[in-house]
């Protein structure tokens, strides 16, 4: 099934596609300066990756014309006209002097909503469409990969100096401090501003028609794994429990995740609690009884990185030990669709969950919302550190080969040239400064 979706829609429509992209150039081209002209132009920006380019823009055009749709107040876009004339970090600048941030955005905050959640999903759809031998025919693999290289891969390739050694660094130590130091105070506050606002209330949040079309996907997928399951049991089970075993199999991979969440947020309420006792009695012996002050900011006692590992470890341990003994029997597609059919579950969950965090009057919840605030914020934080760590250090191919290029021909820079198409490439020093 995921190998015929992604077969219609990476199919030969996507050529198509890139044609009628560059048509109108080349049609200009044509009338103005002669069809050799046109051709060499057309040539020269497929070979300088323009096909990366419109893929890209096409995912950003969509996305904001469905959230037109789901949500209205259409607003400017941002066509991207300055990107290829300064370089843009991947989280964000450093301060030299202090080590804290100067400023917090870069290519992976600004796209990460747009494109690069997207691009990991159908990546691992591939994968796992690749694993059961479902492509037929080695074309649909190449829309495929151009696909996803473009949704993951086009901001930085048209980023000036992205694979520079020394920006590399700068980036590494950014991506480090916004996702490990002070909390993950910069990353939470990042994620509360941008991916749960506007708080449209848990109604406005549900019934969309993303929600719609995501529910319907759960019900037909639901019903398949269901068949399968009871073919096995027919084939497999003797025991008069089995009804236990089918009850694991359809639940959503959210217990054990949730209880350490409760588990956690009580440890941090005991915290806080002895905290302000503590603080009480040493303000009431200097000052003669002065109380603690109200409200009392929070802390957690866990790391959130920690917490987020243990439950996506939880997580995962849970979607896979009921279908352990399917896949050892060699029922491998019927063990990679329960799989799914797990993650379907959590991800309703999850936006289930997200949905109350963005109502307006979760904030009066108090000590009773913060497990589930834990639960939410710790497994966005896994996705983003996953997502973000396997585009940098994939990246990092690309800057070892800028420095062999650097290294071997240092008056010529081919990632210049890809952006540029020109010379002179080197950067003025006040730039590189």
């Amino acid at each position: 099934a995921m190998a015929t979706v992604l077969s219609a829609w990476c199919s030969w429509v996507l050529v198509f596609f890139l044609f009628v992209q560059t048509l109108p150039l080349v049609a200009q081209m044509w009338m103005e300066m002669g069809l050799k002209a046109a051709l060499w132009r057309m040539v020269k920006q497929w070979l300088t990756c323009s096909w990366c380019f419109f893929i890209f823009q096409a995912k950003l055009v969509g996305f904001y014309i469905i959230n037109e749709i789901r949500y209205g107040g259409a607003t400017y876009v941002s066509t991207g006209r300055g990107l290829p004339t300064q370089r843009s970090p991947f989280i964000g600048k450093l301060s030299k002097a202090t080590g804290s941030f100067e400023k917090v955005g870069g290519l992976y905050l600004d796209y990460a909503a747009l494109t690069y959640y997207d691009g990991a999903k159908l990546l691992l759809t591939a994968v796992l469409a690749t694993t059961l031998r479902g492509f037929a025919g080695s074309s649909v693999w190449t829309f495929v990969v151009l696909t996803i290289f473009s949704w993951l891969y086009a901001p930085f390739l048209f980023n000036p100096y992205q694979f520079s050694k020394c920006y590399f660094l700068d980036d590494l130590r950014s991506w480090w401090s916004f996702f490990f130091c002070e909390g993950s105070s910069h990353w939470i506050e990042w994620f509360d501003r941008t991916q749960l606002k506007p708080r449209r209330g848990f109604r406005h949040s549900v019934w969309d028609i993303k929600a719609l079309l995501g529910y319907f996907a759960l019900a037909v997928w639901f019903s398949i794994v269901n068949q399968k399951l009871v073919l096995y049991q027919h084939i497999y089970s003797t025991d008069s429990k089995d009804w236990i075993w089918q009850v694991l199999a359809v639940c959503p991979p959210v217990v054990l995740s949730i209880g350490y969440c409760l588990v956690v947020a009580l440890l941090e309420g005991v915290v806080g609690c002895c905290r302000c006792m503590a603080a009480k009695a040493r303000r009431a012996a200097a000052a003669g009884g002065a109380s603690c002050p109200q409200p009392i900011q929070h802390r957690h006692v866990i790391p959130m990185p920690l917490s987020a590992m243990v439950v996506v470890a939880l997580e995962v341990a849970e979607s896979v030990v009921p279908f352990y003994e399917v896949e050892q029997r060699g029922w491998r597609r019927t063990f990679v669709a329960a799989l799914i059919l797990k993650f379907l579950l959590f991800s309703l969950c999850l936006f289930l969950a997200e949905s109350v965090l963005k109502r307006q009057y979760f904030g009066r919840l108090g000590l009773c919302g913060r497990p589930l605030n834990l639960f939410v914020h710790a497994n966005r934080l896994a996705r983003d550190l996953a997502i973000s760590a396997f585009l940098f250090w994939t990246l990092a191919v690309g800057v070892l080969l800028n420095t062999l290029n650097e290294a071997l021909c240092p008056s010529f820079n081919l990632h210049q040239f890809l952006i540029y198409r020109a010379r002179p490439l080197r950067p003025h020093p006040d730039l590189a400064s």
